[in-house]
């Protein structure tokens, strides 16, 4: 995947990309690596280095005017990545109301890539430190070739030297640092024989730095937690230190470091090219510093709490073909128990808020094909016009009434679960036995026991119902002295002690009565009385719960129509993508008017 479109607003790169097929008109060096691809177009290797060394220098002289001289054994800046460091410090000191600078760039490299590309758009001066002796001499010479010397000064730092020992024993204050640390431990994790994982794809390009420019001991984490030590003793003689990461990994434990130090203005962001992401990483001791929000990050954010799906459309006038759709959309609603809220509406745009109680939508497929299948499903013992019984088999006869009973029987013993009726010991204990014997004949009698059982459960059980029913009709008056008398027995029996413990355990009748008693409780608790003599006494209701909760907003975009998701609340934002799934999908099938 392509993260150009992540780059700096204000990197050239980002909406011009470089042309290669002009590069190798003008620059015959270039035209040598050019290759074409399988479309035709040109293309460059970019795990060759002399393909990427030859690469940057045409790009630094075609759109710099610089003339830049990169030895074979040294590390090859890419241009689109430094510019988005560069372009990432220019918002960090956007508003200081200062615009000639003075930074530091630790570990300059061979051309002095981050100052020469940092001075061409901005009235800054850098102090380029750099401990490669190739490098440092590089430095200077590719500087007096492009008279950059006025501008940038590089000095010769002893190895591991970072800022201490270069600005420590001086007063010179500096705004900003920038630093491309070595990222590697050591030679196997530069050829990523260690922190690559074997799902992971080969890496389109491969790293040009001399081990002296990409291997520390430790690793970026050890560089930079150096370079952290050396900003506590420093403070504030750099106003904003900060330095590129290669990996994403080395974030959280630098971070933790910075908190750890009692450094809590910091900031972190990502830098996007190509195919190829790194990370920048600021601090500062001065809290009038306001960091930029990384733009990938937040576009990241927005778009985990939003979706948008477009629908061609070229028929009807727009108002009509909103309206139409929300009518759709409500049916959708209706069809899956979605509570709809219609809000502000237009002719070019209609706002609803949606709720779902529960997730009704979940493997919606399954359960149409499965209702399907019941419908045209022809039952096995139907009979024929005549009243005959279509002839069957004497074992597929009993198989089907056995399976007819035991569906009756499950159906009645569920009813009797509904209402907390208990059925007796002994038959509950023949029950359990008819279930472990299965196909027995000797369970036949017990069976039908039990059937009856049940049969009298749910009769008692449908009686109670109707009971309930009846004292729920009634006037109020009457139900209020029913439930005083009630509650006076209720006091009266209490009252008369402790019985035995024979008396004490209720038969089946008695769990039966107290079954449709705590029913009957339960339908008053909450009854429209209650609710509003609740109301009445100015009680708030519990709050409603709900899976999911989102705005639609259904609206036209250009000559189209686009259905956009906003996450509001919910279990899991999965449902709505999952809902959103379900809308493109009736969409889909869809008549057309």
């Amino acid at each position: 995947m392509s993260l150009n479109k992540f780059m700096h607003p204000r990197n050239r790169y980002k909406c011009k990309r470089p042309d290669f097929d002009a590069l190798a008109k003008k620059y015959p060096e270039f035209q040598q690596h050019i290759i074409e691809n399988e479309k035709g177009k040109p293309v460059l290797d970019f795990k060759n280095p002399d393909a990427v060394r030859v690469l940057t220098t045409c790009l630094l002289q075609e759109d710099y005017g610089l003339k830049i001289d990169l030895p074979p054994d040294r590390l090859v800046p890419t241009i689109p990545l430094r510019l988005n460091y560069i372009h990432w410090m220019e918002d960090i000191t956007n508003d200081w109301g200062k615009k000639e600078l003075f930074a530091i760039d630790i570990g300059t490299g061979v051309c002095c890539v981050y100052p020469i590309l940092a001075i061409s758009g901005n009235p800054w001066r850098f102090l380029a430190t750099e401990a490669d002796d190739m490098n440092f001499s590089y430095a200077v010479k590719n500087l007096e070739a492009n008279k950059l010397t006025d501008r940038i000064k590089v000095v010769k730092v002893s190895e591991n030297t970072i800022l201490e020992g270069v600005i420590g024993n001086t007063e010179e204050a500096y705004d900003f640092c920038m630093c491309n640390p070595p990222f590697f431990a050591d030679h196997f994790e530069a050829q990523g024989l260690v922190s690559r994982t074997p799902s992971r794809p080969d890496a389109k390009t491969m790293s040009t730095a001399s081990p002296q420019e990409g291997i520390v001991q430790g690793g970026e984490i050890a560089f930079v937690r150096k370079m952290i030590d050396e900003s506590n003793f420093l403070q504030d003689r750099v106003r904003v230190y900060s330095t590129m990461l290669g990996k994403k990994a080395s974030l959280a434990p630098l971070k933790e470091i910075l908190r750890r130090n009692k450094i809590e203005n910091f900031a972190s962001t990502e830098f996007c090219q190509g195919k190829t992401m790194r990370w920048g990483l600021a601090w500062t001791f001065d809290k009038t510093v306001k960091f930029p929000r990384s733009e990938f990050s937040q576009s990241k954010k927005e778009g985990k709490k939003s979706l948008v799906h477009v629908i061609p459309t070229e028929m009807g006038e727009r108002r009509e073909r909103v309206s139409d759709l929300v009518s759709f959309f409500k049916q959708v609603f209706s069809e899956f128990k979605i509570h709809c809220r219609e809000g502000k509406q237009s002719g070019y745009f209609s706002l609803l808020t949606i709720t779902a109680a529960e997730n009704t939508w979940v493997h919606s497929r399954r359960k149409r094909r499965q209702m399907m299948r019941e419908t045209t499903a022809a039952p096995t013992t139907a009979t024929t016009d005549s009243g005959e019984t279509p002839s069957h088999t004497a074992s597929e006869t009993a198989a089907t009434h056995s399976n007819t009973a035991e569906e009756g029987m499950t159906a009645e013993v569920s009813a009797a679960k509904a209402v907390k009726v208990s059925i007796p010991s002994e038959k509950s204990d023949r029950l359990c036995e008819n279930d472990v014997q299965g196909k027995d004949t000797q369970n036949t009698v017990t069976r039908t026991e039990v059937t009856a059982t049940v049969s009298e459960v749910g009769e008692n059980t449908r009686k109670s119902k109707r009971k309930a029913d009846n004292e729920r009709s009634e006037p109020s008056e009457e139900l209020a002295a029913k439930r005083a008398k009630r509650s006076t027995k209720n006091q009266q029996d209490l009252s008369k002690g402790a019985k035995t413990t024979e008396d004490a355990t209720p038969t089946g009748e008695d769990e039966k009565s107290c079954a449709v008693m705590q029913s009957s409780s339960e339908a008053e608790d909450h009854s429209p009385e209650k609710e509003e003599a609740c109301e009445a006494k100015g009680k708030d209701r519990p709050p409603a719960q709900f899976v999911l909760k989102c705005h639609m907003c259904v609206r036209v975009q250009d000559a189209d129509l686009a259905v956009e998701l906003t996450w509001l609340g919910g279990e899991n934002i999965q449902l709505m993508h999952q809902l959103m799934q379900i809308f493109k999908n009736k969409l889909a099938a869809r008549k057309p008017a």
